[in-house]
């Protein structure tokens, strides 16, 4: 059975994603609070037989840049190390086009939101240069708890 390795996924959309994947064999060390911070415990759940790695983590907050930036970068200096090459699905946002065309007027607490951009469009240009195997999804709000309708993220493991 395939494994998929599930970071940062406590929250609302990995919580539902975990749910809908089937024949995977899901490892979830949320549980056991994965630090991906912490390269030797990273390291740990990093293994060989990972067909997957979806990276939900970095969510708005003052943290946020080291999660996007740094925990991204161990993860790859860890597949590398390793040389493993599973898939890697990062979880972005559409905040990135704002930042990219400097348009953040109108967006609440525009501090956060720029460096939480800031960082997930750096950690998308090192993960698409350093992991040839990487797909960058932007996800906006998130409202449909049913998930009837064919995405994006079930075209890219093929579990429906």
């Amino acid at each position: 059975m395939k494994k998929i390795l599930f970071i940062g996924g406590k929250g609302y959309l990995g919580s539902l994603i975990k749910k809908k994947i089937k024949d995977f064999k899901i490892i979830d060390p949320t549980k056991k609070y994965l630090n991906i911070l912490n390269k030797t415990h990273l390291e740990k759940y990093i293994s060989r037989d990972l067909f997957c790695i979806i990276n939900f983590t970095g969510q708005i907050g003052p943290n946020s840049k080291e999660l996007n930036i740094l925990g991204n970068k161990n993860i790859i200096q860890i597949l590398k190390k390793k040389k493993i090459t599973p898939r890697l699905i990062f979880f972005s946002t559409t905040l990135v086009n704002a930042f990219k065309k400097n348009k953040f007027e109108g967006i609440k607490d525009i501090g956060l939101n720029f460096m939480y951009a800031s960082s997930k469009i750096k950690a998308e240009n090192f993960l698409l240069k350093d992991h040839e195997n990487t797909t960058i999804l932007r996800i906006s709000n998130v409202y449909d708890n049913k998930f009837k309708k064919k995405w994006h993220f079930q075209k890219h493991l093929k579990f429906y």
